[in-house]
């Protein structure tokens, strides 16, 4: 319980708060918040100034109220009360009033502000949050008040409730009473409009707001979206093609499914001018990480082709002695392990593989000259990338090879053929703004290499002990993943055929 004129840094909790006609200074020079949804008694006035966020549950008709330098103040009513009377209210310069529906549930009313006055000053800023999951969330104006002034330069700003995630948009929106007067309006012509600012859901859909003067009414009017919204942000070839995907599945949403929840997100970071995480976050949905796997199948391969190449060197027959047992058979076992690293660039994936396994293999001295084989390698590895989103998971792969290895004096020709199987799984995380979700994926895939090698043995010395090699080496690879198909986050999971 409070009483008479103070001031404080906040104001929370659900007693009564008795002024006794005076006034209290809500106002703090570090960030502060605080809620308020007990009594506010008799007659009083409060201020909100600074670095204070201040919401307000309640309300009383014998209360004023101001909002100015840097203050936040958010009316927002209870299911129970969804209207909010107050006497006069000011949003003063660089303060912001927000008036926000009760919920985002099924059914949550908008909140109602009814006054006997309200000044929009020049360079205040006023949002009106609406609660789209009901049936006719544009069905009554949000502020009725006896008198309206609207100085020039007072800002609006329209929005949904975070929690909302989908919209009834199939037409233009025409003469959507937001505010409306019993007495007058001041500042604002009959007829005039002002461009208002739109976000989140509102920004996804539509385009061109305004505020205009109707009579005692002030209307706001904005067109279908045609243009992809998100196509501003996007900067990269993976938000790009994020950008893409949102703009095709907004009609199509599940309100209650994690896609719309990120566009709606996405749409947010958008109109408050965070282009780079916009653009990251829709880089990250499009799943910059998932090309790790293709990369990493890829250069897993040409590795397993140089191994084998490695260890054809070891093979053949001394031609310094007579071979008249030929051919001769040998067969091997090796170990196999390796870390591999592509940094990454910007929001394309690099990748880290750490592998282990084993590789058994024959192979035959056909003749002094001549030397064929098979191997056959198993090996197991973990996968992390990072990007726009994070992924880690494992990719297995198992190899199939013949090579061949023909000396003949100083010439050497090595031939590696090899086929792979590969079975995958990453799991990535996805942030967006103050959200996140995460997937799970497999998949298998498959890929075919050759390599060539041609030597030529340039002797230092005269017990040829010294060689000197050039070498030219030449290999082709082609690799290919099946389809990719994510689950954990409904329709926000990633289907690649």
């Amino acid at each position: 319980t409070g009483t008479e004129s103070g001031a404080i840094s906040g104001l929370s909790g659900s007693g009564t708060l008795s002024m006794n006609g005076g006034s209290l200074s809500i106002s703090s020079a570090t960030t502060s918040s605080g809620t308020f949804s007990g009594t506010l008694a008799g007659r009083g006035a409060l201020d909100i100034s600074g670095q204070a966020t201040q919401y307000l549950q309640t309300g009383n008709k014998d209360y004023d109220l101001a909002v100015r330098d840097g203050g936040v103040l958010v009316l927002k009513g209870t299911s129970d009360a969804p209207a909010l009377d107050y006497r006069n209210v000011a949003v003063g310069s660089a303060g912001t009033l927000r008036i926000e529906a009760t919920g985002d549930a099924q059914g949550s009313a908008n909140t109602t502000l009814n006054v006997e006055n309200i000044t929009f000053q020049n360079g205040s800023t006023t949002e009106l949050i609406y609660n789209f999951n009901q049936d006719a969330p544009f069905g009554a104006p949000m502020l009725t008040a006896g008198t309206i002034t609207v100085q020039d330069g007072a800002g609006f700003l329209l929005s949904n409730m975070k929690g909302n995630a989908a919209m009834n948009a199939g037409s233009d929106l025409h003469d959507v009473v937001l505010m409306s007067a019993t007495g007058s309006i001041s500042g604002l012509e009959d007829g005039q409009s002002l461009a208002a600012r739109i976000s989140g859901l509102f920004a996804v859909y539509y385009q061109d707001a305004t505020l205009s003067r109707d009579g005692n009414d002030i209307l706001l009017n904005a067109t279908l979206r045609q243009e992809n919204l998100f196509a501003s942000a996007a900067d990269t070839w993976n938000s790009a093609a994020g950008a893409g995907l949102l703009w095709e599945a907004r009609k199509n949403l599940d309100p209650d499914s994690q896609l719309a929840q990120f566009m709606n997100g996405v749409s947010t970071m958008i109109n408050d001018g965070n282009l780079s995480g916009a653009s990251r976050a829709m880089a990250a949905a499009a799943g910059s990480t998932v090309n790790a796997l293709g990369t990493a199948q890829r250069d897993a391969l040409r590795d397993q082709m140089g191994w084998i190449r490695n260890r054809t060197t070891l093979m053949g027959v001394n031609p310094a002695y007579v071979n008249d047992d030929l051919p001769r058979f040998h067969m091997w076992m090796e170990g196999t392990g390796s870390y591999a690293k592509l940094d990454t660039r910007g929001d394309e994936s690099g990748y880290q593989l750490t592998t282990w396994g084993g590789t058994v293999g024959v192979d035959a001295d056909l003749s002094d000259r001549l030397t064929v084989g098979a191997a056959f390698t198993a090996g197991y590895g973990d996968l992390t990338a990072g990007a726009a989103d994070s992924a880690d998971g494992h990719l297995d792969s198992y190899y199939a090879s013949l090579f061949g290895r023909y000396q003949d004096r100083r010439w050497a020709h090595t031939l590696i053929l090899t086929g792979g199987w590969n079975d995958a799984k990453l799991n990535r995380t996805v942030n967006y703004g103050e959200g996140s979700y995460g997937t799970q994926g497999s998949t298998s895939g498959w890929g075919f290499g050759a390599m060539y090698e041609l030597t030529y043995d340039v002797y230092l010395n005269e017990n040829r002990s010294s060689v000197l090699q050039p070498l030219f080496n030449a290999s082709v690879v082609t690799t290919r993943m099946d389809g990719y198909e994510e689950t954990g986050a409904g329709n926000a999971g990633l289907n690649v055929g």
